[in-house]
């Protein structure tokens, strides 16, 4: 994941040598019209926060994915700093394959 000046990425940004991954653990996922609710925990930085995200299911059989957005406030994982040019929300954009058991 690319976020911006290398040097300043690793002081106050995301810390990718550190905490290289970005992580989304289900907890439990309820399906509400067309879409699902899915309730876990995302970690960023070693920092986990629980999410509740919508989502939108797509293929069949043991082939599927969850696709949607979430907005996430950068605040929350101590990314950078607060600034009048940043904005604290960032919208995040995921599809996601998904095993169905």
């Amino acid at each position: 994941m690319e976020c911006g000046i290398k040097k300043r990425r690793q002081k106050n940004g995301l810390m990718q040598k550190k905490y290289p991954n970005i992580k989304f653990v289900s907890k439990t996922v309820e399906k509400e019209g067309d879409l699902y609710k899915i309730t876990g925990d995302l970690t960023v930085k070693g920092i986990s926060k629980v999410y509740v995200i919508k989502a939108k299911k797509s293929g069949s059989g043991n082939a599927i994915s969850f696709s949607g957005t979430i907005n996430v406030n950068r605040m929350d994982f101590k990314i950078g700093k607060k600034s009048d040019i940043v904005p604290d929300i960032m919208k995040v954009s995921f599809d996601l394959p998904a095993e169905q058991k």
